[in-house]
């Protein structure tokens, strides 16, 4: 089934513009989780920070090398931070093990010992990464540790970790994406309405076009397209009717020029019929038979003629139709063409008086051109 412009230019439109807000939605929600991301660090990192400094206040030196964690206030500070962030916030020695915790977020009853590994990275300086801490967790968190110190710039005897679920990222997301999928449906639906409109009035001079080339194809040129704008839809509309016009014109030309054939060719016709007819039926006497004989003979001549000129039209048409000229006796073309109209004449009653005393008018000109015009008049009357 063929496809209509309108069709194929909304259609494509629509695709391009859908294209359109599918990667922007794309790159914003890349963006977007980017810079949560970005933003949970930095809260996760101040935040661990701010617990090591203040737990440093609260490390008893056992023995040398040795401490020891008194944390009754330092574990409603940690509830505070750890409720107030939704993480778990958690204190380590360097052996992994966990002094105090807080777990806000996962709603773990407490965590025991830490990964060796991870600790050892974050004793080093600050960790980031994502996991499942062992098997704590039932999907990867997003974990932040550094190092705490007994006294600041002293050694390290411990890690301070603050984790926290992607699921409050996640739930962000689906309702920004939500947000999103209601902004884009709204600016689609507006997109193909107007679209819609321009693309309808677009093709719609073209299918006025094409309606009206049928209906030249069937005969009738009185169909015009209206010209609604001044563009190059409206420019186009105004060559095609300007192109119906000479169409019009020429099929004016046409009909005009059949009927004036038709009326070049059935009065020698009729002249020669009725000379011939009245030699045959002897109306005509015999001693003036070569006379009207002659008459038919010129018709005849005439006649070949002006077939062969209705045959050069096209090159009429095209400027190339030479005229033959020549010095002849104007006169003598005139009393042929009365004679032609003899039997017309001699019906009607009519009498034609001066010729006998018409005198010999050279003229220059083409014989056969001029003599259609001075028999055109005759052949109008009769």
């Amino acid at each position: 089934m063929q496809r209509s412009i309108f069709k194929r230019y909304l259609s494509i439109t629509m695709a391009i513009i859908f294209l359109s807000f599918t990667m922007l939605g794309t790159v914003t929600l890349v963006f977007f989780g980017r810079y949560w991301r970005q933003e949970k660090k930095e809260l996760l990192t101040q935040n661990a920070t701010s617990i090591a400094q203040a737990a440093s206040r609260f490390l008893h030196e056992k023995s040398e090398g040795k401490y020891e964690l008194q944390g009754e206030a330092l574990m409603l500070f940690m509830e505070s931070f750890s409720t107030s962030i939704d993480a778990d916030i958690f204190i380590t020695d360097l052996d992994g093990n966990v002094l105090l915790g807080s777990y806000a977020c996962s709603r773990v009853e407490g965590i025991d010992k830490a990964p060796p590994p991870l600790v050892e990275k974050a004793s080093q300086g600050l960790y980031e990464g994502r996991g499942r801490f062992d098997g704590l967790y039932r999907e990867n968190y997003y974990i932040i540790a550094v190092p705490m110190a007994a006294t600041e710039g002293g050694p390290q005897v411990g890690v301070v970790f603050a984790t926290t679920s992607p699921a409050s990222m996640n739930v962000i997301q689906l309702e920004a994406f939500k947000i999103f999928l209601v902004a884009a449906g709204l600016a689609l639906l507006i997109t193909f309405c107007v679209v819609g409109i321009f693309a309808y009035r677009l093709v719609r001079p073209l299918r006025l076009m094409s309606a009206a080339a049928r209906s030249f194809g069937a005969g009738d040129f009185s169909v015009r397209v209206p010209v609604t704008s001044e563009d190059e839809m409206g420019q186009l509309a105004m060559s095609f009717n300007n192109m119906a016009n000479s169409l019009t014109n020429s099929e004016g030309m046409r009909r005009s020029f059949i009927a004036n054939v038709s009326h070049e060719l059935k009065t020698p016709m009729t002249t020669i019929a009725g000379f011939i007819d009245g030699i045959l039926d002897g109306t005509i006497p015999q001693d003036e038979q070569d006379k009207y004989l002659h008459i038919v003979s010129d018709e005849v001549k005439r006649l070949s003629r002006l077939v062969k000129s209705m045959l050069d039209l096209s090159r009429i048409d095209s400027g190339d139709m030479k005229i033959h000229p020549s010095h002849f006796d104007i006169t003598h073309t005139v009393v042929n063409t009365l004679l032609t109209f003899e039997q017309s004449i001699d019906e009607k009653g009519i009498e034609i008086a001066g010729l006998e005393d018409a005198a010999p008018m050279q003229v220059y000109g083409d014989p056969d051109l001029l003599h259609q015009v001075v028999y055109a008049g005759p052949a109008a009357v009769f």
